[in-house]
């Protein structure tokens, strides 16, 4: 768990192109997304999270950016097999920016094709 320290939160429209502080790809102009304020380690800090990447964070149970994208790449391992060998992963999925990622993962989960394993993993149903 993290030394975070939320102070406020918000879902404005952004009025221009931002980057996710989770995923790192761009959020585009006009859309929602989630803003937080806080202190970490007595300095104030600000981020800014696609909605989505935001909610599969709390689906996962961590408070740390670079976990989220940890149990994204094992959860993609793990569940996405290629076709051609189970060492590899599936091409189209593989091929996608870690937002496309977070929001098939987050469609598998909400479909009930995966389901929590416990500790925020994430696994194929049988």
């Amino acid at each position: 768990m993290s030394d975070f320290e939320t102070i406020s939160e918000s879902t404005p429209k952004a009025r221009k192109v931002y980057r996710c502080c989770i995923c790192r790809c761009v959020i585009e102009k006009g859309t929602i997304y989630n803003y937080q304020t806080g202190k970490f380690d007595g300095q104030i800090e600000t981020c800014r999270k696609h909605k989505e990447c935001d909610e599969l964070r709390r689906m996962f149970d961590v408070w740390e950016y670079d976990d989220v994208i940890d149990i994204l790449n094992d959860t993609i391992a793990s569940n996405y097999p290629s076709n051609d060998s189970d060492d590899e992963i599936d091409e189209e999925i593989d091929e996608l920016s870690y937002f496309e990622q977070v929001k098939r993962v987050l469609q598998d989960i909400k479909a009930g094709i995966l389901v929590e394993t416990g500790n925020g993993y994430f696994e194929r149903k049988d």
